[in-house]
């Protein structure tokens, strides 16, 4: 797809001033503290696996620090964490991220409030004291000179008399290489310290502890907490010298540890946005008739193409067995029509399906017609219901049928049900694999599985993947289907973008939702967005949904041509993020980007007045839920003061924004 430069006249681009800027995905742990409230502290690193932080209850639970001085009460952000020195506690479960061995990095903004007592503990992991291999580490404060330490396998590394203040928040980081076994400490940016020291392998798997040491608790503000799996870099200087402009240490100092976030996910993801095809993902394989079909002349398919990472094609080599590729079929899309006497496609390779969506319409009643199914083993699959005439497919039948046992599930259009309103009406079938039913097909089929039992009708889309969707995902996936096929759904609608009223933005829709605590997606992307809810706010039957109608991006008035329709329902907080190179778009640098927002297709663009965070070639926002309105959103150059209008909707929520790496590459709107 061809790249296209936002606002030629505008945005000349000069990568190089952000060449610094780029993610790591070596950060494992960051938290922010900009929660504001509530009782977990999350960890928003987008490390494969999140190290949430819980608060202690009752007058044990430290204080969210909700505005005051930036630098005094807070660092970076909106917020920060207050203890009090007397109980004030935060545990983060175990896991070997947290226990820092190999090379390891850590940095974090500091305050005490009052003047501690003997030995104080900033934070903590196991017994610090303990030099054999199941020791833990720790930070604590010597009270009498205000020096902050480190303890690791009993070994004390401090940052200097002094290095500890009760009027302004400090920065402080450690950075060890193990291949050297150096370790180097920090002090607002500044190298303070280096020594040689090997340490021994941590198999301690007490939880980590902000608050307190073995010895005692600690009274103080703390803000941007991160740790790193591998050392930092910092342009090579000696002690006493600062960090070298543009370093990982200079960055972490002045930047904050938001910008070493792993990317956002904004495309080459699956239905839903949640599932990676461009590296092998739990998405077997994704068939869609408007993609990836091969037809001669006639519309005879020879192959339907895998759209995963994973190179599961279909294919029908004989041809007088092979379906036909039809133009405009449902909304417009094409779809894949089999006749009901011996068409079929066929995988050969052996996959593993767990939940598995089908777009299909029936024409007409075929006793046990086999939809899609394994022929090895023999005759497993989905197919149609026994009783004749009947609307329904079979399930949960027997161990021959996919639902099938303990877990198996079917759902039509939404709802779980096996029945369908009527031969020729599309539908979107979700199911979930019984325990009954064979975990492996061999041999996988589309068009009738097993001798006699054939399948006379369109299917449009494939979806197969090797584990168990949770609720909200395959709800989100339903309304993926639903917008593109224009399928109503009977249950689970949290879409109403591809309404023709809101304009039919039906192609790649994806969203973030929560049904409960154990059925949740709160980050998803797809064709240059990424929605990504933050502060833990998002709460049980709460969604944040979006699509486009714009195949190929632009740029249009000095704006991008694909404009984004977001529905939301409940209260949310949530970042937006633009990538570039995902959506079409040539990326340019320095030049300030501004969200746009629009109520209706009628009505003009407007600057919502939030800060863009750059990183690479992605620009994020923090999007607060007074200015996350459903309507229309799309980046832009900001316009000049002249013509700047701000929303007066969520002025108060402006001031109160967090605003992630406040000394980062980041643009206002505001004039």
């Amino acid at each position: 797809m061809p790249q296209q430069r936002l606002g030629v006249a505008v945005l000349v681009l000069v990568l190089c001033g952000l060449c610094g800027l780029a993610a790591r995905a070596d950060m494992v742990a960051y938290w922010a503290f900009d929660e504001g409230q509530g009782d977990v502290a999350y960890d928003s690193s987008r490390s494969a696996v999140p190290h949430h932080g819980v608060l202690s209850s009752g007058t044990a639970m430290p204080t969210w620090v909700t505005g005051g001085t930036q630098g005094v009460d807070y660092e970076f952000g909106s917020g920060a964490i207050r203890f009090d020195g007397s109980n004030d506690l935060i545990t983060v479960p175990d896991h070997g991220e947290l226990r820092l061995n190999g090379s390891w990095a850590l940095g974090f903004w500091y305050k005490f409030n009052a003047e501690p007592g003997s030995w104080p503990g900033l934070m903590g992991k196991g017994n610090w004291k303990n030099a054999t291999a199941d020791g833990g580490w720790g930070l604590f404060e010597t009270a009498s000179t205000d020096t902050v330490n480190m303890i690791k396998y009993n070994d004390t590394t401090g940052w200097g008399a002094g290095s500890a203040s009760s009027t302004q928040l400090r920065h402080y980081a450690a950075s060890y290489d193990s291949t050297t076994s150096t370790l180097s400490t920090y002090l607002d940016g500044v190298k303070v310290g280096t020594k040689t020291i090997a340490y021994g392998n941590n198999t301690n798997a007490a939880s980590l502890l902000f608050g307190k040491s073995p010895d005692a608790y600690s009274p103080f503000n703390f803000d941007d907490m991160a740790i790193f799996n591998t050392a930092l870099a910092d342009g090579g200087v000696g002690v006493g010298q600062p960090a070298a402009a543009g370093s990982e240490v200079a960055r972490l100092f002045s930047q904050g540890a938001a910008t070493f976030r792993a990317p956002a996910v904004a495309g080459h993801t699956g239905p839903g946005g949640f599932e990676r095809t461009d590296v092998p993902s739990g998405l077997l394989y994704w068939l869609k008739a408007d993609s990836g079909v091969v037809a001669d002349g006639s519309n005879n398919v020879s192959a339907w193409g895998d759209q995963s990472s994973r190179g599961n094609n279909f294919a029908q080599a004989t041809a007088g067995s092979q379906p036909q590729l039809v133009a405009g079929v449902l909304n417009g899309q094409p779809a894949v029509r089999f006749d009901g006497t011996n068409d079929r496609l066929t995988l050969s390779s052996p996959t593993t399906p767990t939940t598995v969506f089908i777009v299909n319409s029936p024409d007409q009643y075929v006793w046990l017609a086999g939809l899609w199914g394994s022929d090895n083993p023999s005759d497993k699959g989905i197919r149609i219901d026994v009783t004749t005439g009947a609307t329904a497919w079979r399930h949960p039948g027997d161990a021959n049928d996919f639902t099938n046992g303990t877990g198996g599930v079917m759902y039509i259009n939404g709802t779980a049900t096996n029945t369908f309103a009527s031969y020729g009406t599309p539908q979107i079938l979700s199911a979930y694999r019984g325990a009954s039913h064979p975990a492996t097909y061999n041999v996988t089929q589309l068009g009738w599985y097993y001798s006699a039992r054939v399948f006379d009708g369109d299917i449009a889309e494939v979806l197969a993947f090797n584990r168990v969707l949770n609720s909200a995902e395959r709800q989100i996936v339903e309304n993926y289907l639903s917008a593109k096929y224009d399928v109503p759904l009977a249950a689970g609608d949290v879409y109403s973008g591809d309404s023709p009223l809101k304009g039919d933005y039906d192609f790649d829709v994806f969203g973030i939702g929560r049904v409960n605590a154990s059925n949740v997606l709160a980050a998803a992307g797809a064709a240059g967005l990424a929605i990504e809810s933050y502060d833990g706010s998002l709460g049980d039957n709460e969604w944040v949904m979006a699509g486009h109608k714009e195949i190929v991006n632009s740029v249009v008035d000095g704006h991008w041509a694909r404009v984004w329709y977001i529905d939301k329902v409940g209260t949310v907080n949530a970042d937006l993020t633009f990538d570039f190179s995902e959506a079409g778009m040539e990326f340019a640098g320095d030049v300030p980007l501004a969200l746009m927002f629009r109520a209706s297709e009628q009505s003009s663009f407007t600057a919502l007045g939030l800060q863009a965070t750059v990183v690479g070639d992605q620009a994020m926002f923090a999007v607060p839920n007074a200015l996350l309105q459903p309507g229309y959103y799309t980046l832009s150059a900001i316009p000049e003061p002249g013509t700047l209008a701000l929303l007066g909707l969520g002025m108060a929520a402006l001031f109160g924004r967090r605003r992630r790496a406040a000394r980062a590459q980041t643009y206002s709107s505001q004039p």
